[in-house]
Order: structure tokens, then sequence, then C-alpha cells
């Protein structure tokens, strides 16, 4: 081989020499301070604050007063004319819209319970005579 060889080193034979990677150094982690210790708290004692005030159960009257039974009527006596076909379910639902908008009616707010009343007394009449016209009927006794 000529003196030079073909990178144009001299007297360098490329392959005799192994190629040697250079590797870069890993960028440093940052350093931080330390944190500063945690502040210390005095502990608090209940002489501080004077002693607790009694128990007095839940706040309120004891017959709470509300439109929660009428509502309720109302409800149910809907359902009951929304389901007049269904004679049981019928039934059942006018019942205890009637019932609940009774209850209703003996406290303070009776709007929701005079409709209530109203819708549960008009399921039982739809209700009777969706039984009455399909019980009437002679070709279901063929």
């Amino acid at each position: 081989m000529d003196e030079y060889n073909k990178i144009g080193t001299p007297g360098v034979d490329p392959r005799q020499t192994q190629y040697q990677p250079q590797y870069q150094q890993a960028p440093q982690a940052p350093q931080y301070q330390q944190a500063p210790p945690a502040p210390q708290y005095q502990p608090v004692t209940p002489q501080q604050y004077g002693p607790r005030p009694a128990y007095s159960g839940p706040s309120g009257e004891p017959g709470i007063k509300g439109p929660g039974m009428g509502i309720a009527g109302f409800i149910l006596g809907i359902c009951s004319i929304v389901f007049c076909w269904i004679p049981f379910l019928n039934v059942v639902l006018s019942i205890l819209g009637l019932v609940f908008s009774i209850i209703g009616l003996k406290r303070d707010k009776k709007v929701f319970a005079i409709i209530g009343l109203i819708t549960a007394i008009l399921g039982v009449i739809i209700g009777t005579i969706v039984v009455i016209a399909v019980l009437s009927e002679p070709y279901l006794y063929y």
C-alpha cells in the first residue's frame, strides 16, 4: 500500500484501525437546595375555645309540614291515569294516590294534595270505564 491511504492519513491502513465511537457526556441533573423544615405548630387544647355546646338533635319542628305527601299523591294520581288500562295496577295506584292526597290535605301545602286527589279520582273513574268496556265486549266470550 502506498504511503497515503484512501482517507488521506499518511501511514495508517484503514483496514487495521478500529472505529471508536465518541460519546457525549449526559447532562447533569440540576442541583436543588434543601427544603426548609416544616414549621412546628402548637396543639390546640379545648380550654382555648371553651366547652362544646350540647347536641340539640335535628333542626326543625318534629312535625315538619310540607308538600311531600301532596306531591306523592299527585304523582300517583297521574300514574293511575296513565296506567288506567292495567286493572290491578290502576287500583293500587289510585288507592295510594288517594291516601297520600288525603294526608297531604291535612298539612299546610294543599295545592298538590287537591290536584292529587282529583287525578286519583279520575284514575279510578277512567280505570273503571276501561274495565267495564273490555268486559262487556261479546267477542271475548267466544
